[in-house]
């Protein structure tokens, strides 16, 4: 997955120089376009590939796509499926440049996804652009996610200063610190945006990322009798890809670990679970293992 950050303000061009009325659409579509360009030059050797086989030899198209595109973790049976739901037939000889494309930019929508981390939403103008984007059929395949980041580096240095309680991802926070009445009225705009969007974006991104695309699992190790840190909270924290099981969470701890591995313990409801038991987003998992 890529998070790709764009300027929703229009205030800086596609090479990053500042100018006026700048449309987000540009440096969405440029990226996307490189991408599938990209896609359709590895497509292209895929074909190649399948036509220069020997002859006579029985051959799918999409084994030899499957093969050289590997790097974009596809299988023939997605290639295969993608193909078919194009209405395109099964050989490449059948296909003109136009379906060449199309199947490259659906392969790469498949297999490389893409976060738009919209940024400088804490600007009228930004969220005018928002608005029509968003609600142009033309994007439904991306996730947008409202972004500040002068929002998270005000926000961040105000915590290291001591002046504000903050936690990337949070919807709010409190100032503890002494501050002027200039300083305050900066904060409390602050406040309004992270209130409005929930958060500033940042943290929303990496995580829309992570869990809701990617699909991976955040799983902590634990203790059935409750021993957690002085905050109440397990330090430490693992991603897993979803599917993963209490032997996958083992050895992703220690080969050793995952060896000696028993079973595991649930600590939320402290029942035994087993070596292939399917562990949940925020599952607190004790391992018990003879090593």
């Amino acid at each position: 997955v890529l998070v790709h950050v764009v300027d929703f303000s229009g205030e800086t061009d596609i090479e990053g120089e500042a100018t006026e009325g700048h449309d987000p659409r540009e440096d969405i579509g440029f990226l996307e376009n490189e991408l599938d360009m990209w896609y359709l030059d590895v497509l292209e050797k895929g074909i190649d590939r399948y036509r220069s086989g020997y002859h006579g030899e029985d051959k799918d198209i999409e084994v030899d796509l499957a093969e050289q595109m590997s790097a974009f973790k596809t299988n023939k049976d997605e290639i295969k499926q993608i193909i078919l739901s194009l209405g395109l037939e099964l050989d490449p000889d059948e296909w003109d440049d136009a379906d060449k494309e199309s199947l490259a930019r659906e392969i790469r929508k498949r297999t490389k996804p893409i976060i738009i981390a919209a940024n400088k939403m804490d600007k009228p103008v930004s969220q005018e652009n928002y608005e029509e984007i968003t609600a142009d059929s033309d994007y439904e395949h991306l996730t947008f996610v409202p972004t500040s980041a002068h929002a998270e580096k005000a926000l961040k240095k105000a915590d290291e200063g001591g002046v504000v309680d903050y936690r990337p991802g949070d919807d709010d926070f409190d100032i503890v610190g002494d501050v002027s009445d200039e300083q305050e009225a900066g904060l409390e705009q602050i406040r309004e945006f992270v209130t409005e969007f929930g958060g500033t974006g940042v943290q929303q991104s990496l995580e829309n990322a992570l869990f809701d695309v990617m699909g991976a699992i955040a799983i902590f190790p634990g203790s059935a009798n409750g021993k957690s840190d002085s905050q109440g909270v397990f330090r430490d924290c693992f991603i897993l890809p979803e599917g993963s099981t209490t032997e996958d969470f083992a050895y992703h701890l220690h080969s050793d670990i995952g060896d000696g591995l028993l079973h595991g313990i649930d600590c939320h409801s402290k029942r035994q679970i087993g070596s292939d038991h399917e562990l949940s987003h925020r599952d607190v998992v004790e391992i018990v293992s003879t090593n």
